[in-house]
């Protein structure tokens, strides 16, 4: 029998015009489900002032140690500000293992408006946080215009803006990426909207792809936004789903990809499955945005590959990565429903995964993809937001999940900001639904939305205590978490600076004890061994403090950081015996070629080699050019050191660094009496 015909159905394969009329006894969208056209528009501002105070006392907040210095505070590139040149480095450099443009460019611009002297960190922190409230403002209206339901939609956009993983995306300057990538995610999804819901249209669908393009090109962890479009096709836009009248029918005829609205059908009735003829017309729609998918995996590993980035399978096993990986989708999920002891690192356990464990993970996984999977195959097209926020959470995981391992982290907390809003829809519409289908739940549903918020509110204003400085970060890290070599580490070096800046001995111990900590977790941490080598140094023990700068750089040949620190110690250590001119000079000129010639420091160093050297010319030449970055570059206390030495080879005598304090003092201390041992930083 021939299917009758329908004047909403045709064959236009990109589908648009107005949704199928809304059966009898039911009123039109407009009238039912929106109480009026302002209102979405008012709850996102209202969601995005409410974000901003939230996040509020992180313009208290400094940077921190671990990446913003190679991000913002010691990147050359970024110190000199937005110009022609710093422009053009952003969209041509693979610094850090990445290509993305459009983060460096948000940073050379908060670098030309603020600054990067630590004074500056509070319009770093402003920036990000603009950024955050705008993209909850953008998260209500495009969740909101896609399922044409406000209060679902503006209960998810909530969680997803207040909830205590998005502080590390949020306060942590260096993951400007994150906030400003989700930005393009959101840009993308209402231009993708606008394209499916008008006449066909290559202006709106190049709208499509140019936002996604800029996405990539802030992070390339976007490149999941395609298959997050193919779950939205399903639904809500139902563009990959059966009109009502054809649910249960198996020849239902050519692709029609017309979006179906979400009113169209009763709560009962509204059976749809997938309309499996859709499918390849909605693939092939997408392929530009495939292939930009693919040129970024490709300009994203390469980058990570050649920076060293990318760890390889002897130091992380394969079958650990893969263990890891169904570990970590389950332990996001805890932290999702319970956001406990959150931290900045979340090492691989040095004793492994135990396979209870991994099986454990597993059989969640399974369970809750199989309830995914048989609500669509039940053509219960009404819960369709459980196998679109389910799969939406797998999917835009698969980046970071860790198969390919970028770093030591076993996961971050960072990696959520996207993801979880699957989660979040799931949470928020399953509410809803419990709220329509049983009356008396209603309030009681209500109250526990409430509650979820403001639990939230809360989580997120205590997590952010935990940022208010970089000792307190790490000691927090520690206590949460097993074996963090990385935050022992880094801990060390906080503790180790603010010692010396005190020449407090006992401060200077206790950041050994932290790098010794580090050292017997995993004894490969070049940082760990570069921090004792500056301690050894402060107090005197200046054979030590080469034997460590050498294995430092001996586990980080490409790290330009160790070897321009070994090359200073070299060229100028007050114990003439251990000073190495021929191996300074070496060291040096390899560190600045590593940094392309554009670190003041680094180049200050090699003139420090060279006249260590008697090369006085070039040292005086290296130092003019140190002097003209440092100027260029605003390093006012680092030029007036470089303009102090570079005086010193003129007259012809080299540069050597006097005694410290501690030293001096533990150097008298021994002459006064010979019986006492050597001061030594061993815990």
């Amino acid at each position: 029998m021939a299917r009758p015909k329908s004047k909403n159905r045709g064959p236009n394969p990109r589908g648009a015009g107005d949704s199928p009329p809304a059966p009898s006894g039911r009123r039109p969208l407009a009238a039912a489900n929106r109480p009026g056209a302002w209102l979405p528009g008012a709850l996102a501002v209202a969601l995005a002032l409410v974000t901003l105070g939230l996040f509020a006392p992180a313009l208290r907040l400094g940077f921190i140690d671990f990446d913003d210095p190679v991000y913002v505070t010691q990147n050359p590139h970024v110190r000199a500000g937005l110009s022609w040149s710093t422009w053009s480095w952003a969209w041509t450099s693979l610094d850090e293992a990445n290509w993305h443009p459009l983060a460096w460019i948000s940073h050379l611009i908060d670098a030309s408006l603020y600054g990067t002297d630590p004074d500056s960190a509070w319009g770093h922190h402003l920036s990000s946080i603009i950024f955050h409230a705008v993209n909850a403002g953008l998260a209500l209206v495009v969740l909101a215009a896609y399922t044409r339901r406000l209060w679902p939609a503006a209960l998810a956009a909530a969680l997803y803006a207040w909830h205590p993983l998005r502080v590390e995306s949020v306060v942590w300057i260096s993951e400007r990426k994150d906030v400003l990538s989700a930005l393009f995610f959101w840009l993308t999804l209402a231009a993708y909207l606008a394209y499916t819901r008008q006449t066909a249209s290559w202006l709106r669908w190049l709208l499509v792809v140019a936002t996604f393009a800029l996405g990539l090109a802030a992070k390339p962890m976007l490149v999941t936004l395609p298959f997050v479009l193919l779950l939205l096709d399903y639904w809500p836009l139902g563009r990959a789903a059966t009109a009502p009248a054809d649910a249960g029918r198996t020849d239902t005829g050519p692709a029609d990809i017309r979006p179906i609205s979400s009113d169209s059908a009763s709560a009962e009735s509204d059976l749809r499955g997938v309309n499996w003829r859709a499918i390849g017309p909605l693939l092939r729609e997408k392929l530009p945005l495939f292939a930009l998918v693919l040129a970024s995996c490709a300009l994203t590993y390469f980058a990570q590959d050649q920076a060293g980035a990318v760890t390889k399978v002897e130091s992380l096993p394969r079958e650990l990565r893969l263990k890891n990986a169904a570990v970590a989708y389950v332990a996001y999920l805890g932290k999702a429903f319970w956001p406990q002891k959150l931290a900045i690192l979340y090492p691989y356990p040095v004793k492994g995964i135990p396979w209870s464990q991994v099986l454990g993970s597993l059989l969640v996984l399974t369970l809750l993809s199989v309830v995914a999977v048989g609500l669509v195959q039940s053509r219960r097209w009404k819960f369709g937001w459980f196998p679109t926020g389910w799969f939406w959470y797998l999917g835009m995981l698969v980046p970071v999940i860790g198969l390919v391992q970028v770093g030591n982290q076993s996961m971050a907390d960072r990696y959520t900001y996207l993801p979880l809003v699957g989660i979040a829809l799931l949470v928020s519409f399953g509410l809803a639904e419990l709220s329509n289908r049983w009356i008396g739940l209603k309030w009681p549903v209500g109250c526990a939305a409430v509650v979820l918020l403001v639990g939230c509110l809360f989580a997120t204003r205590a997590q952010l205590q935990h940022w208010r400085d970089r000792i307190t970060l790490y000691r927090h890290a520690i206590a949460v978490t097993s074996d963090n070599f990385t935050a022992h580490s880094n801990l060390g070096h906080a503790l180790s600076e603010q010692a010396l800046a005190a020449q407090d001995r006992a401060g200077l111990l206790e950041a050994a004890a932290e790098f010794e900590r580090a050292l017997a977790i995993n004894d490969t941490i070049a940082p760990s061994h570069d921090g004792l080598a500056a301690l050894y140094s402060a107090l005197g023990e200046y054979a030590k403090a080469r034997d460590s700068h050498r294995r430092a750089v001996e586990l980080a040949p490409r790290d330009a950081k160790p070897a321009n620190n070994f090359a200073w110690f070299l060229a100028t250590c007050p114990v003439a015996e251990l000073r190495n001119p021929a191996e300074a000079v070496q060291l040096a000129e390899r560190a600045c070629q590593q940094s392309g010639q554009l670190d003041p420091s680094q180049i200050d160093t090699l003139a420090a080699a060279y006249a260590a050297a008697g090369r006085f010319e070039d040292a005086v030449a290296a130092s003019d050019r140190a002097a003209e970055l440092a100027k260029q570059q605003r390093q006012d206390i680092m030029l007036q050191g470089i303009t102090a030495r570079r005086d010193l080879f003129r007259a012809g005598r080299p540069y050597v660094d006097p005694v410290s304090p501690l030293a001096a003092a533990a150097s008298q201390n021994a002459t006064s009496q010979p019986s006492a041992s050597q001061p030594s930083v061993a815990p």
